[in-house]
């Protein structure tokens, strides 16, 4: 069971990053524990209400693209699971801000995460991809 529930909680992270991509916050909040807290650039976000008043700030012409990979999952007590995976990060702004488009951005993180059991469904607790490992400006030109 241990196996099955460490699958399950590496599977959230990664449809976590893909509703943040795709933009969906309901099915974003779904995943998140009511007590959850998600430390995002260099904010707590420690309610529902944050999570989607930070979501609602970002830039309707912003895509991004998060790759969750080398996932490995640790079960900590017979309710929790602790995630750690590679994050890689792409950032493309389509619209100019003050005339200047910026440069597509790359970075590579390591994410931290904790899962809760509620109720028979596995939520997130906390979740951190701290600083970049490595950012790169990707030049466009080429």
């Amino acid at each position: 069971m241990s196996m099955e529930n460490e699958m399950q909680c590496e599977r959230a992270l990664g449809r976590f990053y893909r509703y943040l991509d795709d933009r969906d916050y309901a099915g974003l909040l779904a995943l998140f524990h009511p007590e959850g807290i998600w430390m995002r650039q260099g904010e707590s976000l420690s309610s529902h209400e944050k999570v989607l008043h930070a979501m609602e700030r970002r830039s309707p012409t912003m895509i991004t693209r998060h790759v969750v990979s080398n996932a490995i999952a640790k079960v900590t007590a017979a309710d929790r699971v602790e995630v750690s995976a590679y994050l890689l990060f792409v950032r493309h702004e389509t619209a100019a801000k003050d005339g200047i488009v910026q440069q597509p951005l790359l970075g590579v993180y390591t994410c931290n995460a904790e899962f809760w059991n509620t109720g028979g469904e596995w939520r997130i607790a906390r979740l951190d991809a701290g600083k970049p490992a490595l950012t790169i400006a990707l030049d466009e030109k080429r």
